[in-house]
């Protein structure tokens, strides 16, 4: 019993590491249009000047 485990153990080990390592799993198109789309630059405002003051601090 104990070589049965031992057996299931090593071959659990190895499907985790053929899965997790060796296999690539190709991409679908719309994977591939995400993954471009977050390559793209992203418009950034700048709108700290809009900011209420801290609290507890005094206003100018």
């Amino acid at each position: 019993m104990p070589y049965l485990f031992a057996g299931l153990l090593l071959l659990n080990g190895v499907f985790l590491g053929y899965s997790l390592f060796l296999k690539r799993e190709s991409e679908s198109e719309s994977v591939q249009e995400h993954r471009s789309a977050l390559k793209s630059s992203i418009a950034f405002t700048n709108t700290t000047s809009q900011l209420p003051p801290e609290i507890g601090s005094k206003s100018p």
